[in-house]
């Protein structure tokens, strides 16, 4: 019986990268005029040859890296080192190159048939493969001596090793099973942790293979006392962004959230963290935050365009730091062919002084709602923080506005209005998730008698979802209803209304077209909204991908009145900014327009 003991396993390569089975390339015609190589991997006879073996033999191979030089770009010496003696010597040391593709996989005995032919300047090396009888654990043997035994993160990494009797033998697993043990000992706080024992043990003969982890995890250390360097902020406002409490259980994943919780601010822009079993005293680790400081302004613009918008700019300025207590200032002017805004805001932060802040705001708009020309500001307050794991906002704000439908004479508005609003959001990437929700509900309204034109409640509520479909696809669902009830609705400004249509609403009619009539046939807004959509993608080729889908909805003065339908195509792009559409819509309850062009951009949920 031959036993190989395995203590460090290399030259698997990643079966995630792509690699051909017939290549193509031609070297300098002056030193050998059309040569070429074709190179073939195949399954010998009846055997079976997978696409993840098929795959790594051919990275492993050197005459198709041989093949390759030209597509890869390589140097002209290179180039012209693709001679007949080259390709004789790679072909010669490929069945050793097989063998050693396939040895992480657990076949150790493959049987090759190599052949290599030439007609003129073309080589054809071809390579048929059987894997052979695969190698199987035998003994699998997985312990932690040591208090981390007992931990749950610890038994869960445990219990999650994909290694058992009767498994084929994969190296990469066995690499994994060790990596993932020692991780999870070592952020649960076991900075000593190591193996006594760690062997994976392969017996050719019998085709079989024993597994041995044995994990001593020592003592557990504790976070000690965290010292964070700036100059920008008061100390007991800036260390109120440390949240880790000194003698807790020492987790390195917990120093990788505050570290980047630091860096996701608008107030350091390099952030360090040093902690570590050298600078432990006893068992309390000291963690030391170096951080530099960003700019104390910054200044954006930039132009767009969207099918609801028209042409679109905007310029802004951020104060990011007022004073020494983190208090910051943001001004906006947008402009666009169907609203201008300049919008001001100061932030407070307060509590936890990471999510929980008060704003302060104040805006001006001109803007087109339906088919009303307003004029709008606004002044208020709103406190945002955290509650019971959602998002709660709290405000209040002065509203005014003067509008008319059409060539009805202008009104005007005023209204205290109090609201609060909720949300919930949870993806797996929040530019482009493909698994997740997001949950929106806004509740707000004014009472004639405190300061307001009139008395009404309104209520909203937005969900989107996504799921996976496949590997590059993916299956989207969105919602929106909403409710207005008002004293007198003739009295409620436009910007308190529903209406519908457009490039993230019903797709296939223009913004803001769904809604009530009046005798004029301006569309003045409804007290109910009802929106869905249903939508699949596909990632076609890298970023780019296809998309169909299905509107329906409508804003009217009760639920279901004069609901339409949207369906379509689209063209999609994932950017760094999120997902840009390109949509065909057409419209089945319009019989004046058979399709609308919708361009938008941003994340789905």
């Amino acid at each position: 019986m031959l036993l190989i003991p395995v203590l460090l396993l290399s030259g698997c390569q990643s079966p995630g990268r792509q690699a051909s089975a017939s290549l193509d390339a031609r070297a300098d015609p002056s030193e050998s005029p059309a040569l070429a190589i074709r190179v073939s991997v195949d399954p010998l006879g009846d055997a079976k040859l997978s696409d993840l073996l098929r795959d790594n033999i051919n990275l492993f191979l050197s005459v198709r890296q041989l093949a390759d030089r030209r597509r890869a770009g390589a140097s002209d010496r290179a180039q012209r080192s693709l001679t007949p003696a080259a390709v004789q010597r790679a072909h010669q040391r490929a069945p050793g190159q097989i063998r050693e593709a396939l040895a992480p996989f657990g076949y150790y005995e493959p049987v090759i048939v190599p052949k290599l032919t030439r007609t003129d300047g073309l080589f054809r090396a071809s390579y048929q493969v059987d894997p052979g009888p695969a190698t199987r654990l035998r003994e699998v043997d997985v312990q932690v001596f040591g208090p981390a035994a007992d931990l749950p993160k610890v038994r869960s990494a445990r219990a999650a090793i994909n290694l058992s009797p009767g498994k084929r033998l994969r190296h990469a697993r066995y690499s994994e099973a060790k990596q993932a043990l020692l991780n999870a000992a070592y952020d649960a706080g076991f900075l000593d942790a190591a193996y006594e024992t760690a062997l994976l043990q392969v017996d050719r003969d019998a085709r079989t293979a024993d597994v041995t982890l044995h994990l001593r995890s020592g003592e557990r250390y504790y976070f000690g006392e965290f010292e964070l360097r700036q100059d920008v902020l008061l100390p007991r406002f800036a260390n109120r962004f440390i949240t880790i409490e000194p003698g807790t259980p020492f987790d390195a994943r917990e120093l990788v959230d505050l570290q980047l919780v630091l860096g996701d601010t608008d107030y350091f822009d390099a952030v360090t963290v040093t902690a570590g079993r050298k600078t432990a005293v006893g068992q309390r680790v000291p963690v030391t935050i170096d951080t530099t400081a960003k700019k104390p302004q910054q200044y954006t613009a930039g132009l767009g365009y969207g099918t609801d918008t028209g042409p679109r700019g905007r310029i802004g300025v951020e104060l990011r730091r007022l004073n020494r207590r983190g208090h910051q200032f943001s001004a906006d002017l947008q402009a666009s062919a169907v609203r201008n805004t300049l919008a001001a805001e100061y932030r407070v932060p307060f509590r936890n002084v990471v999510e929980d802040r008060y704003r302060f705001f104040a805006r001006v708009d001109q803007a087109e709602v339906g088919d009303a020309e307003t004029d709008q500001f606004s002044l208020g307050v709103q406190r945002e923080e955290t509650w019971l794991g959602l998002r709660r906002q709290l405000y209040l704000k002065y509203d005014g506005e003067n509008f008319a439908f059409g060539d009805a004479p202008s009104q005007q508005s005023r209204l205290l209005i109090a609201g609060a609003a909720l949300s919930y959001q949870r993806a797996d990437n929040p530019l482009f998730a493909r698994k997740g929700v997001s949950v929106n509900l806004d509740v707000h309204g004014a009472e004639q008698s405190l300061a307001s034109e009139t008395t009404f409640v309104q209520a909203m509520l937005g969900v989107n979802a996504v799921w996976p479909l496949g590997l590059r696809g993916r299956f989207l669902v969105r919602g929106e209803a909403g409710v207005i009830e008002a004293e007198d609705f003739d009295r409620l400004p436009p910007g308190e209304r529903f209406f519908t249509g457009g490039d993230r609403s019903v797709r296939g009619y223009a913004f803001q077209t769904l809604s009530p009539t009046n005798a004029a046939g301006d569309d003045i807004g409804g007290s109910h909204l009802t929106v869905a959509s249903i939508e699949a993608d596909y990632l076609v080729r890298g970023n780019l991908g296809l998309a169909v889908f299905v509107d329906h909805g409508g804003a009217g003065q009760r639920f279901g009145d004069d609901l339409r339908s949207g369906v379509g195509i689209g063209l999609r792009y994932r950017s760094p900014v999120g997902m840009v559409r390109i949509d065909l819509a057409h419209p089945l309850d319009d019989d004046d327009n058979a399709f609308r062009l919708h361009l938008s951009l941003g994340p789905d949920l």
